[in-house]
């Protein structure tokens, strides 16, 4: 079989470091993943691993757990394709749908809680004060008796529908809080979906599900469960060793990222400022065609008015010279007409008719 994926939690103690691989199965195009101990130490805790398959198997409700076998030294699991239920939280954020994330929630915590014979009253043990620290804030409030700590909803994959939890190294029973079971597994999600905080905060999650611990008492408590992981018998830390280590170089790096980033800022603005001025001088060479546009548009507006007013002045000459010529018209039409009328009057006058008899009298003698 191929190797696709290698993880090596080794940051924790001899205990509890396993390695972690995903395997293609190339004859028959099938995917796995193999959980085995970086130290002889961690066998125990892969064993009990396959209880808890079982144990959580007879309370889950509407869910089912991956399933395991034992090959050698190493727990195999069949490879789980599908969306996660973290997948679906930040499609509701995307959406901007807070009922359906919210019915998400009421799933996850039903998950989580299994069925009713898996509710109990909390009481404190030694095991749990030797890993999550004092239970007096927890005490007689709800609890399970078997507590998947590693139900955070990248863990639970949706396979034909049916969600599936992939991983379960950290179980506890007997006895174990509700709220600090809730409150790590939504928790989680916040570290991993960014702005989830302004789309819906941690308060009101908590307050939904019904988580009233103060929220102090519970990332205490998960500080305390980290510190047991990490943690080897006699106090040494390889994590906290290696994170300081980190931290120091860290420090180094994050001045050279300054600078860096301070050069960069630098030069956005230097080139932001020549372009600027590179614009400033566009525009003013613009304005200054556009002035001398306006200037030459001025003169030929000034030069055609003055055209126009001479025309005009042209026009009202002619005007008056065709109104004098209509009235020396008019005026010699009326001399007109009174002279035909005066020879009109002449002619039809009884004396011009008897001159014409007398002419035509001594015309013909």
């Amino acid at each position: 079989m191929k190797k696709l994926w290698i993880k090596f939690s080794d940051e924790r103690n001899r205990t509890y470091s396993i390695k972690t691989t995903i395997w293609l199965d190339e004859e028959k195009n099938q995917k796995y993943v193999s959980k085995e101990a970086v130290y002889p130490e961690g066998s125990k805790h892969l064993q009990e691993m396959v209880s808890y398959y079982q144990k959580l198997t007879d309370v889950c409700d509407g869910s089912r757990m991956c399933p395991v076998e034992v090959r050698g030294q190493a727990l195999w699991f069949p490879y789980i394709e599908g969306d996660s239920l973290e997948d679906h939280y930040r499609i509701c954020m995307k959406q901007d749908n807070k009922e359906a994330f919210c019915n998400l929630l009421d799933k996850q915590v039903a998950w989580l809680t299994g069925k009713k014979e898996n509710l109990c009253m909390f009481h404190g043990t030694e095991q749990f004060h030797d890993i999550f620290g004092d239970s007096a804030v927890f005490e007689g409030r709800q609890g399970v008796k078997i507590a998947n700590f590693d139900g955070i909803p990248g863990n639970i994959i949706f396979d034909n529908d049916t969600p599936t939890f992939i991983d379960y190294e950290w179980v506890f029973e007997g006895s174990f809080p509700y709220e600090l079971l809730i409150y790590h597994c939504i928790r989680d999600m916040y570290y991993h979906i960014q702005q989830l905080e302004s789309f819906i905060t941690l308060q009101e999650v908590l307050k939904y599900v019904k988580v009233t611990v103060p929220i102090e008492a519970l990332e205490q408590a998960y500080k305390n469960f980290h510190r047991y992981v990490i943690s080897e018998k006699n106090g040494k830390s390889f994590a906290g060793t290696k994170s300081g280590s980190l931290k120091n170089s860290q420090n180094v790096q994050e001045t050279l990222e300054e600078l860096k980033h301070a050069h960069q800022e630098w030069e956005l603005c230097a080139n932001n400022w020549k372009a600027a001025a590179q614009s400033r001088d566009e525009i003013a060479k613009i304005n200054d065609e556009i002035e001398g546009y306006w200037r030459q548009s001025s003169q030929a507006n000034a030069l055609l008015n003055k055209q126009l007013l001479d025309k005009d002045k042209e026009l009202q000459e002619k005007q008056n010279e065709i109104t004098s010529h209509l009235a020396e018209i008019e005026e010699y039409r009326c001399v007109v007409e009174h002279w035909k009328s005066s020879y009109e009057s002449v002619v039809n006058s009884k004396a011009w008719r008897l001159v014409r008899k007398i002419k035509k009298i001594f015309g013909r003698a």
